[in-house]
């Protein structure tokens, strides 16, 4: 019970006293003029008291039914951001989730990097170790044509008939002769 109704509540039993005293003196004594004056003035005061009453009830009803809907509006409103409220934390922690999931994924990524310019020196290592043996090899290939080329410069360039006789080939040889018997 709040302040105001306890005051409102003393107020109304300070009201009703004077007028039960006053029943009691008129009911005790033949009534004179001034007496009946004061007990007409006291039930107008009741009756007017009465009417207060009734208002201060309908005031207090109606700021009973404000308060109310007050208390119920509020109760939506925080219910409401309390959803709201439920919903960011959520999305947070989802977000939080992405975050770690992503921040391992690039850890990996920069490992397979790692890995791969690894295998990309030691690859580019042994395409230089290739260059470097196809050189020598093409330097040993030129040096074998060469000295083919003049092997090869050096017999025809030979004179014919010098040196060692040649053997007869088949096409100079003198075929036998052959007889129609065979």
């Amino acid at each position: 019970m709040g302040a105001d109704q306890v005051f409102n509540r003393n107020c109304f039993y300070a009201c009703s006293q004077p007028s039960a005293l006053t029943r009691r003196l008129a009911a005790d004594w033949p009534p004179s003029c001034a007496a009946q004056r004061r007990f007409e003035s006291t039930a107008s005061l009741e009756a007017s008291a009465a009417d207060l009453r009734t208002q201060l009830e309908s005031a207090r009803a109606a700021n009973q039914t404000e308060r109310t809907r007050l208390e119920e509006r509020h109760a939506a409103a925080e219910a409401h951001w309390l959803t709201e409220v439920d919903r960011a934390r959520q999305s947070a922690k989802e977000q939080d989730r992405q975050a770690k999931e992503l921040r391992s994924q690039v850890g990996r990524l920069h490992s397979e990097g790692d890995q791969l310019r690894q295998h990309l020196t030691e690859t580019r290592s042994e395409l230089k170790t290739a260059t470097a043996v196809r050189e020598q090899l093409e330097e040993r290939l030129r040096a074998a044509a060469r000295i083919s080329d003049r092997a090869l410069l050096k017999t025809k360039s030979k004179p014919k008939g010098s040196g060692k006789p040649r053997r007869p080939s088949r096409s100079t040889r003198a075929a036998p002769k052959r007889t129609s018997d065979s």
